[in-house]
């Protein structure tokens, strides 16, 4: 009997347990019926998959044989189409006749059911990402550049551990070289990142944008992100500046996203528009606490605090970095081009 087209390329993982539980009513049933050889049953079944005595015999003994032989079937062998072509060469057309269309309707309900699946899934996993990155940043150890740095050593394997038999000479070497490679993973703008994901509306889907510096503002202060990008984004500091508000791709794991871009587009490199908004905005806390996660300690001076106005005590999270005062410095002169050197420090 042919086969339905419907079941070419599917695999026995698509047939609902009531299909499967039909396969086993009618070829559970032993018979002494002999074709080329074989038994018309599961028995006959298994020497066609090629399985040998020693598995035929433990078959016997288990409480439903063909559903422990569907089971055991891999690759090619584990193919609808490839066991209706042994039912036919055992002589079972009658199962081929009771199970076509049952065969024909669960690839259906399969092929229905996937793209829900795919995108429960897909949501799934973003929450549990979403779930573990809220969690990690809300332990207020993180506030303290020491703890921040202690977490770095123990996220690398154990280095502390590892090296207790060793001088604290060859751990602080060994922990240099780590971070030598980390900053090595950094890639320069114009370069093509590891993550490849389009994250930004500058992607063009074969190029990765990259950029100098992530500028973490909140929503009530784009007026003031604007006036950064017009002044560095132009002759004489031609910077290249990712604002979220302006360049985020939309639709995907928002935080998820804006961590890729930081670690992989940006150097690592944060300037912080530090105003009241500022204070009240989780997701700047979020990017800053990221940011610290990266640069523990703030060896790298990865993060660039512009004060803008008056905020009272500094906030914990912002503890050890060096602030740059844009009333004062702008008085001065030299604003935008001690900002351009803070952004090129450790370049590269």
């Amino acid at each position: 009997m042919e086969a339905p087209p419907e079941i070419n390329n599917m695999s026995i993982g698509v047939l609902s347990r009531a299909t499967k539980w039909e396969l086993s009513l009618l070829l559970n049933d032993t018979s002494e019926t002999l074709v080329e050889g074989r038994v018309m049953d599961y028995r006959g079944l298994a020497e066609l998959y090629g399985k040998g005595f020693q598995f035929i015999s433990e078959l016997e003994e288990k409480r439903d044989p063909m559903a422990t032989l569907l089971t055991s079937l891999t690759g090619k062998d584990a193919l609808l189409s490839i066991l209706w072509e042994k039912l036919g060469h055992l002589g079972r057309t009658d199962v081929q006749r009771r199970c076509r269309d049952r065969f024909c309707q669960d690839v259906v309900a399969w092929q229905q059911r996937r793209p829900r699946d795919r995108a429960e899934a897909e949501q799934i996993k973003n929450e549990r990402k979403r779930s573990q990155i809220q969690a990690f940043f809300k332990d207020p150890a993180f506030d303290q550049p020491q703890a921040l740095e202690q977490r770095e050593l123990t996220s690398q394997g154990g280095v502390a551990s590892a090296s207790s038999g060793s001088s604290p000479v060859s751990r602080s070497n060994e922990m240099n070289a780590r971070c030598a490679v980390k900053r090595s993973t950094v890639q320069k703008s114009g370069s093509r990142p590891v993550n490849q994901k389009i994250l930004s509306t500058d992607d063009d889907g074969t190029t990765c944008a990259m950029y100098d510096a992530y500028i973490n503002c909140a929503e009530e202060d784009i007026v003031l992100a604007k006036k950064m990008l017009s002044v560095l984004e132009s002759s004489p500091y031609n910077l290249r500046l990712f604002l979220p508000q302006r360049q985020l791709m939309p639709g995907g794991c928002q935080m998820e996203d804006i961590a890729d871009v930081l670690k992989d587009r940006c150097r690592r490199k944060v300037i912080i528009i530090l105003t009241r908004n500022y204070l009240d905005s989780e997701a700047c806390h979020f990017v800053t606490n990221f940011s610290r996660a990266l640069d523990p300690g703030a060896k790298q001076k990865q993060i660039i605090p512009i004060l803008y106005e008056d905020i009272g005590e500094t906030p914990r999270m912002l503890t050890g970095l060096q602030f740059i005062s844009k009333q004062r410095d702008e008085k001065r002169g030299w604003f935008w081009s001690r900002l351009r050197d803070a952004i090129n420090n450790n370049q590269g």
